[in-house]
């Protein structure tokens, strides 16, 4: 709940901008965050779209959309974020694939790459990232350059970066010299 309240501008555009890139007819998967909650916010007059997510409030925000599906998957609950996560999750996400994934990391660095804040949401998110070939990373400048606990991936697992104005340009040059596309609204 604190992290809803930093960059909300920031945001609120990434969320729209990555919503923009949702076609009717897709299923996506939106992780747990404030800035991929965000991205919900903004796909709420969508027509015709699958939402699957472990997020609590990705699916409260959804629920009120009688256009988008949305599947839920379920695990054990991660207070910090209100998100499912736990081997329950990795075994119900075998079964899935998706058209793109559309995620948030705690952490992004060229070096140490895509990483979460525990090992039970580190493991949870590399068995989401293996249900699409397009991942979608939603971050503000202040993911970039913080290191948090556990590695999820490389920095290359993600396809697109979608990022805010402020986030720091040789970080961003040296991410996009190992091969991934960065966008920033």
């Amino acid at each position: 709940m604190e992290r809803m309240r930093e960059e909300p501008t920031a945001k609120q555009n990434i969320g729209r901008a990555v919503a923009d890139m949702v076609s009717p007819g897709e299923t996506i998967f939106v992780g747990a965050g404030t800035t991929t909650l965000a991205v919900a916010e903004s796909l709420i007059d969508h027509q015709g779209i699958t939402v699957v997510t472990n997020a609590l409030t990705v699916a409260n925000s959804l629920a009120a959309s009688p256009s988008i599906t949305v599947l839920v998957v379920g695990g054990f609950l991660q207070t910090s974020n209100l998100s499912m996560v736990g081997h329950v999750a990795e075994y119900a996400l075998r079964d899935l694939r998706v058209d793109k994934i559309i995620t948030g990391m705690r952490g992004i660095h060229p070096t140490y790459g895509l990483t979460s804040d525990s090992l039970q949401m580190m493991m949870t998110d590399r068995a989401i990232m293996t249900i699409s070939d397009t991942i979608i990373v939603v971050a503000d400048h202040t993911k970039f350059g913080h290191v948090a606990a556990s590695r999820t991936a490389p920095i290359t697992a993600a396809s697109l970066i979608v990022t805010d104005q402020q986030a720091p340009q040789e970080m961003l040059e040296e991410i996009r010299r190992l091969g991934v596309r960065i966008i920033q609204v």
